[in-house]
């Protein structure tokens, strides 16, 4: 008993200590929550593209390499408090996350501060809805500038208000803190900046336009002065931004200079309107510490008008930046210090000081000054034309009721409480004699007539004069308005709006004094609520509204619409509810009509989706009774909530159905943020998921690091990579320091490297150096969300609502975020392939199961078996080279022949001609161009010399026809058609794409009519006498047959391509044998394999071309494999895409490389 009375007395102390009550301990426990949810999973994800620059460069940072600011990559804070989260816990993914993550966390606490502004109830649930927010939390856990910005907005906002509340210097001072780290996290800033100053300077300017004037004529001059300055800011903005750089804006530089004189007229009138009592009104205040301190960083815009490039850092563009810079500098610091004095100055120091050590990176980039105070607002502006990403207008019309639908159903609410319950009525014109009598209090106390302390003092008095109050014990359930029912010395103490019991205009008006807040003093609280609200729904309509209208729609853009949906909808959720009066409520029927409301929604949605009395199956009426019970169930729920309704009357009837709503969105936002934030993370499902890594990335760097710890140990493996998979594996790869990086020019050296990585768009340039030593793991490396809500138009919604499948369609992806495409499928995705050299393969042989999350497209074995016969051999001699059409020129030359004399004859493909050069390799005639004439062709592919050199014979490929020439090009005969056979042995004389020709000893023309799976064969005039083959895999069928050659004894050889096989048949067409060849990888239009055959001192030799693996394979005539030669490239040992292939009498080898548009000759290899 004792310990507990110790207990007792230890829980009372600490309550009594810390005044602690159920507020506190609700915001400990959302604080606690906020925490749980920014940390749990941090580093799960796969860090996102934009993610892996920001985190290198904090490494680079951190590791001692340096920062210097560039715009692209936004402002300087981020990379430096990461940098610091690194030297303290350590790199890794989850810490690279943290400081945002922290940020979150930090900016739901900092709400509790705004509970003077939105009520205590208002306070935690805007609190809460930050906290469950699917946007924000998402951004908040996600390295960007995002999360930072959330915090210095709310940061700077407390502040100007609480300036608003005390007329405390240090809040000015303080605000600059924040307003600085905007600036130095992202150009949005600009965007906020006008905002806010553009709100302050029209409250301000009106409140002193209700003040009684010396002069009232002056006030219509005022307004209309003041409302052109307006539009000529707006005007002047949407030319500069929406200009082209280099181009001089002169009626934007005319309308703006305009509107700044019609400003100063303003100001003007104003200041002959009440005199120096302009000086003394503190959101004037504000706008000067704004603007002033903050306008040289608008530069930019100036400099753009005048039709320069503020992103020009030649000496020339640097000194003209600099000129307009330092002329702003020194007005704004005249304009700032003759209003201000020494506390301007001092808040103009605390800004410059953390803006210049955060952009010179403490003193070690000097240029960072120029980049950041000229080249951030220049950059941003130079997007607003590029229009990243393209979205339409209506895109956030799209992404904030999809993920922010519980507060903007909330604001939208506020907006018409706001309205209908004339909270604006602050601003209306007060009594002459009342405001003279307040003007000369406020301008003793801001003149020193009272102190600082004294006037907070008496601001204290006056709040419990008015009956504020601060009730620190109240529970949550039963939070006393701090504004509800303020007594006003100067107005009726029972002063409220129309109809007061109204559910929808905010039951009980926040306004109970419609004095000035800045003017009055006497209801501080009430007003410079309504004065909060007002800035939200300003807030609210400008961020859309700018970020609609910028050219740059992103997705996390949306978290600075829900930023200040969250107080508004917080605002107004928390007036309704404290009007509520629960037991009064839960007698009448409230909780019944509350609990029947979502069941009625079922059984209505039951109705509509049921389709009854269609028949009489068993189906049938199982559908018709659950429709009937469906119908008797809400008939009887209706009876039911007409009583209760008629119960609770009409203002807590409203108050229900707000209930029901807010507590069916609150589920479902919680739903779509756990969804979103811990199930589809990283999946391209999700709207806001854009640009994003996919999870193929944390598997292909696993499996890459189990390779090298079993291969070389550690992370020692070299890894190539280019410029197209570089981002995000650029992170990952920093910690392998035998990486190679290649970009987007592939060399041997770079790649030869166990482990190779290249995107889609290099993977063309880096297969032919890999050739067939590596086995190919195919990877998604980025995706974006589909974009089916491109060209949306009211037709297409109206057929969308009417057609049950799209229907469906659409709340598959609302609810379930499901779409008919498998993410396995998706598209739009961008791909990176891996390839593992197959001897790395070999060695850890249980690879293969653990790649199998790639896919793996290349199923060739995993040792090369002819890797051990590489020979170098150096060409001799080559033709061509340089694409072209002159003699002895090629373009794209598919094939060779040779002739008994030693003429060479080419078919000059690309140039629809034949070209033939004498045995010394000089040009002597051509022959041909396109046409489908005689002598004319469309790509001929194969050409062979009959024996006695007397004749020439030419497949014409495309005119699907042989045509026979004598050796000097005459035209002597063509035979052949269009034809096709279903890979049949069919009509002889037809063909499909003929792509060889070669003669026997006997003159027989042998042709391989390669689309139609077969060889034909005539006499030396066409007359037919054979065929062979037909499609099939079984022994002497053929599939793709290409390559034609045919030995002394008459043997023909056949290259049957996509059977990756040789086939031999005897010279009266019987098939005798067959070899594979471990090459030929795919079936493109390219992959056309060529044969010759000579009888060497070694014996009889076939060689074989492996265009797609470039190189010549050497077989004897029994399928022996004797050696290879080839590699990829342009030098005098390498080749791009060989295919024809011819032997001369001296076994010298002509090899057409029709890539490069050349023709190479090889030395004799046996």
């Amino acid at each position: 008993m004792q310990n507990i009375g110790i207990t007792e007395n230890l829980d009372a102390s600490f309550v009594k200590r810390f005044n602690w009550n159920s507020e506190k301990t609700a915001w400990a426990l959302l604080l606690i929550l906020a925490v749980v949810t920014h940390l749990y999973m941090l580093g799960v994800r796969a860090m996102s593209h934009d993610e892996s620059l920001h985190v290198l460069y904090s490494w680079k940072l951190y590791d001692g390499q340096g920062y210097q600011h560039q715009p692209m990559m936004h402002g300087p804070f981020r990379f430096h408090i990461n940098a610091l989260g690194y030297a303290l816990f350590g790199v890794n993914d989850a810490v690279g996350r943290l400081p945002a993550a922290v940020a979150g966390i930090a900016t739901v606490w900092l709400l509790w501060f705004f509970r003077s502004y939105l009520g205590r109830l208002g306070a935690f649930l805007a609190a809460t809805m930050f906290a469950i927010s699917p946007a924000i939390l998402y951004y908040t856990r996600y390295i960007r500038d995002e999360s930072f910005m959330l915090l210095f907005l709310v940061w700077l906002i407390l502040m100007i208000f609480r300036y608003f509340d005390t007329r405390e210097p240090k809040y000015l001072i303080v605000m600059m803190v924040p307003y600085a780290l905007m600036f130095t996290s992202m150009e949005i800033s600009y965007i906020f900046a006008g905002l806010f100053i553009g709100f302050f300077l029209l409250y301000a300017l009106l409140d002193i336009a209700r003040d009684a004037w010396s002069q009232d004529a002056l006030k219509i001059p005022f307004f209309v002065a003041l409302a052109a300055s307006a539009v000529a800011a707006v005007y002047s903005f949407y030319r500069v931004t929406r200009g082209e750089v280099g181009v001089s804006e002169t009626g934007a530089i005319i309308v703006f200079f305009l509107g700044v004189a019609l400003l100063a007229t303003a100001l003007y009138l104003a200041w002959r309107g009440v005199g120096e009592r302009l000086h003394t009104h503190p959101a004037l205040d504000v706008v000067i510490w704004l603007l002033a301190i903050a306008a040289p960083l608008f530069s930019a815009f100036i400099i753009r008008m005048f039709g320069w490039d503020p992103q020009d850092y030649s000496q020339t563009g640097y000194i003209r930046s600099l000129g307009v810079f330092l002329v702003m500098l020194v007005a704004a610091g005249a304009v700032g210090a003759l209003w201000g004095r020494v506390r301007w100055l001092i808040g103009a120091g605390v800004f410059y000081v953390i803006y210049i050590l955060l952009f010179t990176t403490f003193f070690t980039n000097g240029q960072g000054i120029a980049t950041g105070a000229i080249g951030s607002l220049g950059y941003w502006l130079a997007q607003q034309e590029v229009a990243r990403g393209g979205q339409p207008l209506y895109y956030y019309l799209l992404t904030t009721p999809m993920y922010e639908f519980l507060p903007l159903f909330l604001t939208l609410g506020g907006i018409v409480a706001f309205i209908t319950g004339r909270g604006w009525r602050f601003l209306i014109p007060k009594p002459e004699a009342e405001g003279k009598d307040q003007r000369s209090e406020i301008k003793d106390r801001v003149h020193g007539r009272r102190t600082i302390s004294g006037l907070r003092t008496e601001i204290g008095d006056q709040r419990a004069e008015i009956g504020y109050v601060e009730d620190e014990n109240a529970p949550l359930g039963g939070l006393r308005s701090p504004v509800s029912g303020l007594r006003s010395p100067v107005s009726n103490p029972q002063s409220s709006v129309s109809n007061p019991q109204s559910p929808i205009s905010g039951l009980r008006s926040p306004v109970s004094n419609p004095q000035s807040p800045v003017s009055g003093l006497r209801s501080p609280t009430s007003n410079f609520q309504s004065l909060f609200t007002l800035f939200n729904i300003w807030w609210f309509l400008g961020a859309f509204g700018g970020l609609t209208w910028a050219g740059e729609k992103m997705p996390w853009l949306t978290v600075y619409i829900a930023l200040p949906m969250t107080l508004m909808g917080g605002w107004w959720a928390g007036r309704v509810l404290e009007r509520i009066e629960w037991g009064a409520w839960r007698k009448q029927g409230g909780l019944w009509l509350l609990l029947s409301l979502p069941v009625m929604i079922f059984a209505l949605t039951t109705l509509a989706q049921s389709s009854p009395f269609q028949n009489v199956t068993i189906a049938g009426l199982s559908t018709t009774l659950q429709w009937l019970a469906a119908l008797a169930m809400l008939l009887a729920l209706a009876w039911l909530a007409v009583g209760w309704i008629r119960n609770l009357g009409r203002q807590r009837s409203g108050q229900t159905i707000f209930l029901a709503l807010a507590l069916a969105l609150g589920l479902w936002t919680v739903r779509v943020s756990y969804m979103f934030n811990y199930i589809h993370f990283d999946d391209a499902t999700e709207l806001l998921v854009y640009a994003h890594a996919t999870p193929d990335i944390k598997r292909a760097m696993n499996e890459i690091a189990e390779i090298s710890e079993r291969t070389v140990g550690g992370k020692q493996i070299k890894v190539a990579y280019d410029d197209d998979s570089t981002w995000p594996l650029e992170w990952y790869l920093r910690e392998y320091p035998n990486r190679s990086f290649y970009g987007a020019s592939p060399n041997r050296d770079a790649l030869d490297a166990p482990v190779v990585l290249v995107g889609d768009k290099n993977e063309d340039k880096v297969k032919p150096y890999l050739g067939s030593r590596y086995v190919r793991y195919s990877y998604r490396l980025v995706w974006w969300p589909k974009q089916t809500y491109f060209g949306l138009t009211w037709q297409r919604i109206r057929d969308g609502l009417r057609d049950p499948q799209q229907r469906k369609i659409v709340w598959d992806v609302l609810w379930y975020r499901k779409y008919t495409q498998p993410l396995s499928e998706w598209d739009p995705v961008h791909r990176f392939s891996m390839y593992v050299r197959k001897d790395v393969v070999t060695s850890i042989w249980q690879y293969g199961a653990v790649a199998a999350s790639g896919d793996i497209t290349d199923t060739v074995a995993a040792v090369d078996p002819y890797e051990k016969g590489v020979r170098q051999v150096t060409s001799l001699r080559q033709w061509g080279g340089a694409e072209g059409e002159a003699n002895g020129q090629f373009r794209s030359p598919r094939n060779v022949a040779t002739a008994p004399d030693g003429s060479l004859y080419v078919a000059d493909t690309g140039n629809h001609r034949i070209q033939q050069f004498d045995a010394s390799g000089n040009f002597v005639r051509q022959w041909g161009g396109q046409g489908a004439g005689n002598g004319q062709f469309n790509e001929p592919w194969g050409v062979a010399v009959a024996p006695d050199g007397k004749f020439v014979y030419v497949c014409d490929t495309w005119n699907h026809r042989i045509q026979k020439f004598s050796a000097e090009g005459t035209f002597v005969k063509a035979w052949g058609a269009n034809g096709v056979t279903d890979g049949q042995l069919g009509q002889q004389g037809v063909f499909w794409g003929p792509r060889a020709v070669a003669i026997d000893g006997q003159g027989r023309v042998y042709v391989t009519d390669t689309g139609n799976k077969r060889v034909q064969v005539f006499d030396a005039d066409g007359s037919p006498v054979g065929q062979f083959g037909g499609a099939g895999l079984v022994d002497g069928a053929l599939d793709e047959p290409v390559g034609l050659a045919i030995d002394k004894d008459g043997n023909i050889y056949l290259a049957d391509t996509w059977n990756k096989r040789v086939q031999v048949f005897s010279k009266d067409f019987k098939y005798l044998r067959q070899w594979p060849v471990e090459g030929w990888p795919s079936q493109s239009v390219v992959n056309k394999p060529y044969l010759a055959v000579a009888d060497t001192a070694n014996g009889r030799r076939v060689y074989v071309t492996d265009p797609e693996y470039y190189r010549v394979l050497i077989f004897d005539d029994q399928g022996k494999f004797i050696a290879l030669f080839g590699q990829y490239g342009n030098q005098a040992n390498e080749m791009t895409l060989p295919t024809g292939i011819a032997v001369d009498a001296q076994g010298q080898l002509f090899v057409a490389d029709p890539d490069s548009h050349r023709v190479i000759l090889f030395p004799a290899v046996n």
